[in-house]
């Protein structure tokens, strides 16, 4: 009786790992793509607002007063021209954390002042 007991735990505890070793990466892709959709849900939110509260009054004297203030959002030339919005996942070091934290970037061209 032991015996079929034993041998009968060992085919359960057998296909437990292998469900779960299937299962982990598939439950981790799910979870990041929803992480990275949430994000750039709240990154494009985040635009809309920029570009109707703050945009129509910032010029671009001051661009650099601004990249001081504002932690979160930076304004910069890009080396290349931009047509669309590009959204990409990056690593920037976090100061207050005094560590690298992965991060999800927008850049989205636009015209600061009457230019």
């Amino acid at each position: 009786m032991k015996s079929l007991l034993n041998r009968t735990s060992r085919i359960y505890l057998f296909f437990a790992i292998m469900v779960l070793a299937l299962s982990s990466p598939v439950f981790y892709l799910v979870i990041r793509s929803l992480v990275i959709e949430e994000a750039d849900e709240s990154l494009l939110f985040y635009k809309k607002h920029f570009f109707l509260n703050v945009l129509p009054g910032l010029d671009s004297t001051d661009i650099q007063t601004w990249n001081k203030v504002s932690r979160d959002y930076k304004i910069e030339i890009p080396s290349v021209s931009l047509a669309n919005d590009s959204l990409f996942s990056t690593a920037i070091y976090d100061s207050l954390e005094a560590e690298v934290e992965p991060f999800r970037v927008l850049w989205t061209p636009l015209k600061i002042g009457k230019a």
